[in-house]
């Protein structure tokens, strides 16, 4: 069995390497389609104050759920409006419902929360509501009863029971973050707060593995009046307990953050935004919850998000200015370096602001990264989306000349090595019955992904291994006549 092993781990780190290498790099985000909101319940211009990419309508494309304010000031007036947009599977939207909130909040997460499979919504402002979906884009209000006031959220796996829980930034003197735990139907009935005595407000927070043990921890970041800053980095025990590990500080104005593995070396590091002078610090981690090596990059283009743009294997960055949209390709090293190619700066004169939003996705199933922007120069607000081109028939490996031959394809996960969640693209030609199975090397069934018919297009599929050992696995797809298996490498 080692000696197998040892034989298909040579072939992973032979042959895949060579993928990301032979790409052509043309062009990158050559097609541009723009959005205007239509809201008939205001008469006053909307900012997007948060937005996500999200399949909210259960056809497996990624629709576009906005989170808009007055604009000029999120705290001016006391509602926020939820925006909807259903794509068609092509990359085209169209606006599908609005609904006044009734209250101002300030930040948007998705997750399961009542464990139907669908996608819901979770808002944080002025309260913490939910929106039940229904699996075909409509929601339901359920504000939860609570003291709990901030402006960041996001939704993870806590604990061992599977469920999406919820964790909230909170503004009070005695607490700096709160924890709810799922109980599996939407309830939250175990709610922690955690105080960090740090002189400082909560201005964002993440869940990121900080320690590659498969559980999600908590990274918070604290301001402090504008002249400094720190990361506070806490450890998860598995069971949804967190305990203080490590935390960065930095001696000048920051904004968000974001949790990537830069320098390829397994360990998710940290890109925060910076102020005066304006640019972005990458800080590298360790692999045990703390950071460290710090890098900064001068630049009038604020950070917004991070994706491999360019299908090398490598996290990019994408950054926006007033009125002009930037990728910095990276270049990768031991460092993680990052050169720009000017190939990649784009001029748009009808983006408002350098706080307009990105976000990004695969919105069109082509293999390839997509990004949507904000805030284009409408009276209500709007959005513009752009293409990504990098993925195209001018891929020269073997291994993809062959694939691209076939009639269905069997694209390949990414990231691969990973810990703990992979996504498994493939393409079918026609309407057929889809198995996707994921076994051990032993032919064991580890997980049923996909066991239904599906139409004809480009699927992603998530794997997550998070209660499996570090090693390799099988993947097996069956569409029709068409077999194929291919291998992936967990790595915790």
């Amino acid at each position: 069995m080692k000696k197998i092993s040892i034989i298909v781990l040579f072939l992973i780190f032979t042959f895949k390497p060579e993928f990301y290498s032979q790409i052509d790099k043309k062009q990158l985000f050559d097609i541009r389609t723009e959005y205007d909101f239509a809201l008939s319940d205001t008469t006053e211009p909307q900012d997007v104050s948060s937005m996500l990419l999200v399949d909210i309508n259960s056809d497996e494309y990624k629709d576009i759920v906005f989170l808009t304010n007055q604009a000029g000031d999120i705290r001016a007036q006391h509602f926020s409006f939820l925006i909807t947009f259903i794509n068609d599977g092509n990359g085209s939207f169209s606006q599908a419902n609005v609904y006044n909130c009734r209250n101002m909040y300030y930040s948007v997460a998705t997750g399961l929360i009542n464990n139907d499979l669908f996608n819901d919504i979770v808002l944080y402002g002025d309260s913490l509501c939910i929106l039940l979906n229904d699996g075909k884009g409509n929601f339901q209000f359920d504000c939860l009863p609570s003291n709990l006031i901030g402006d960041a959220v996001t939704v993870s796996k806590l604990n061992t029971d599977d469920y999406d829980d919820i964790v909230v930034t909170h503004w009070s003197n005695d607490t700096s973050f709160v924890t709810l735990l799922n109980d599996g139907s939407g309830v939250f009935k175990t709610i922690q707060a955690y105080k960090i005595d740090s002189g400082g407000m909560p201005a964002d927070i993440a869940c990121p593995d900080l320690n590659n043990d498969g559980n999600s921890d908590i990274s918070l970041l604290i301001s402090r009046n504008d002249i400094s800053a720190t990361i506070y980095n806490y450890l998860n025990d598995g069971n949804g307990n967190f305990n203080f590990i490590s935390k960065y500080d930095f001696y000048f104005e920051t904004g968000s953050f974001i949790w990537r593995d830069i320098n390829k070396d397994s360990y998710l590091d940290v890109v925060v935004r910076r102020r005066g002078p304006v640019g972005f610090i990458i800080v590298f981690g360790n692999g045990d919850g703390s950071l460290s090596n710090e890098l900064f990059y001068r630049t009038n283009f604020l950070p917004i998000t991070s994706a491999d743009f360019n299908c090398d294997g490598y996290e990019d960055i994408a950054l926006t200015s007033l009125d002009s949209l930037k990728i910095l390709l990276n270049n990768f090293n031991s460092s993680a370096n990052f050169l720009l190619s000017e190939s990649h700066y784009i001029y748009i004169p009808s983006i408002v602001g350098a706080m307009a939003l990105l976000a990004d996705g695969d919105i069109n199933n082509d293999g390839d990264i997509d990004l949507v922007i904000s805030n284009y120069n409408s009276f209500h607000g709007g959005f513009t989306v752009f293409e990504n081109s990098s993925i195209t028939t001018d891929i020269k490996s073997e291994e993809e000349n062959l694939i691209f031959s076939e009639k269905f394809k069997l694209i390949g996960n990414y990231p691969n090595p990973f810990n703990p969640t992979t996504v498994i693209n493939y393409y079918l030609p026609t309407l057929s019955f889809v198995e996707l199975k994921v076994y051990d090397l032993l032919g064991k069934e580890i997980a049923s992904l996909v066991d239904k018919e599906q139409n004809a297009g480009r699927y992603e599929v998530m794997f997550n291994g998070r209660n499996l050992s570090s090693g390799l696995y099988l993947y097996k797809l069956k569409a029709g006549t068409f077999t194929k298996t291919k291998i992936m490498h967990l790595l915790k």
